[in-house]
């Protein structure tokens, strides 16, 4: 996602076993492009462009290997302090204009990495989508609604301000609990562009040859930027 065209990149990184069931459904290991219907002002970032903004599994600390990614749908999309399973998600709230996203796994098994790049006509969209994104995780207790009308249980650490550290204009890192896998989050933005990182890691594994996810983050953004 670029700065110029003040893009919106939300990356996720999900990372463990329990997240394998994800990944068996997909059907292809390159980035995938949607695309929305334009409104109001057309993107400045080509699709082919933003996905070439995405980290690389050569990019990622450890070994990891890409996996087919795809885009979350019905009630696996909402954010985890949705009240139900009929509340809306983000992108129906505020569609992208352009969504590509990008998945890893490590080849330890430890952990699976999902990067998620959103763009919006403008920096004012991009930020009602980020804070709308932000506010879908800034709870201590929600939940992970499944397609199959089932529900998990996550607990939500308080949130963290790490704009700075990041280099985006607004940074917001969460640690979620499941009893599946702990998600280390950060939703990210860079005038038109929305950034989401998701990691998740197995409960209790030594992730620590991963390195610092906020480096990772980092790592992105800047990549982000120079698209």
């Amino acid at each position: 996602m670029t700065r110029s065209g003040t893009t919106m990149v939300c990356v996720c990184a999900c990372v463990g076993a329990f997240l394998a069931a994800c990944s068996s459904s997909a059907k292809s290991s390159s980035p995938t492009v949607l695309s929305s219907t334009t409104v109001g002002s057309t993107v400045a970032i080509h699709p082919n462009r933003a996905a070439a903004a995405l980290l690389s599994a050569a990019e990622l600390p450890a070994t990891f290997r890409d996996i087919g990614w795809y885009p979350a749908h019905g009630s696996e999309a909402l954010p985890s302090c949705a009240k139900s399973r009929r509340d809306r998600t983000v992108d129906v709230t505020v569609p992208p204009l352009v969504l590509v996203g990008r998945r890893a796994r490590d080849s330890r098994g430890v952990a699976q990495y999902t990067e998620e790049l959103r763009t919006y006509a403008n920096a004012g969209t991009a930020t009602v989508a980020y804070k709308a994104m932000r506010n879908g995780e800034t709870c201590s207790n929600g939940d992970l609604f499944r397609l199959d009308g089932t529900k998990t249980a996550t607990r939500i650490e308080s949130p963290r301000d790490v704009t700075a550290t990041v280099g985006a204009d607004g940074a917001t890192a969460f640690v979620e609990h499941t009893p599946g896998f702990d998600d280390r989050l950060v939703v990210a933005l860079l005038g038109n562009v929305l950034v989401r990182f998701d990691f998740n890691t197995v409960p209790g594994a030594n992730a620590a040859y991963l390195g610092d996810p906020l480096s990772t983050v980092k790592s992105g953004i800047a990549k982000v930027k120079q698209s």
